[in-house]
């Protein structure tokens, strides 16, 4: 389309009352919608690449007093909530699984809190023992987050005992 023709979308919004000008900047933004993947209250379909690429995980920076600073609470991946959830599922009686909730919000602290610079894991599977040995109060703080950020419910625990 030439400078200073008019699209049909744009047509659309003159013949709605709004100028010109106004239409214009409409049509812009209708083109921006577009290009973020949405097409009104529409989604788009999406490509393998786009998935794959997608940045999905969420952070949050948590102010923890006890330990005098801020730590970075990253959402757990598929992968790592699998292995969180099968760390403290005991499938060794039988039928009948038991949960192993001993230092149970050490483990999701564990498998949250990242280093900021590096976006790795800060701890290991060995810290958990010391930091199950930490402040309840700071621990909470930490694990009310990451139990967010990873969408982690009382009902997924129960869910968990219950399979």
């Amino acid at each position: 389309m030439g400078k200073g023709e008019i699209s049909k979308e744009q047509q659309f919004y003159i013949d709605k009352g709004e100028s010109e000008e106004t239409a214009e900047v409409l049509e812009s933004f209708r083109g921006m919608i577009n290009v973020m993947g949405k097409k009104g209250n529409e989604m788009s379909y999406l490509t393998r690449e786009q998935i794959l690429n997608a940045d999905d995980l969420k952070t949050q920076e948590v102010k923890v007093p006890e330990w005098g600073g801020i730590v970075v609470v990253r959402s757990m991946t598929g992968t790592e909530r699998d292995a969180f959830e099968a760390s403290i599922v005991d499938n060794t009686h039988g039928n009948t699984p038991k949960m192993k909730l001993d230092n149970f919000r050490a483990k999701l602290v564990v498998k949250t809190v990242i280093d900021p610079e590096t976006k790795k894991a800060m701890f290991t599977v060995a810290d958990i023992e010391v930091l199950g040995n930490k402040s309840v109060a700071a621990l909470d703080r930490v694990y009310d987050v990451a139990q967010k950020l990873s969408k982690i419910s009382a009902e997924d625990v129960d869910d968990l005992i219950k399979n």
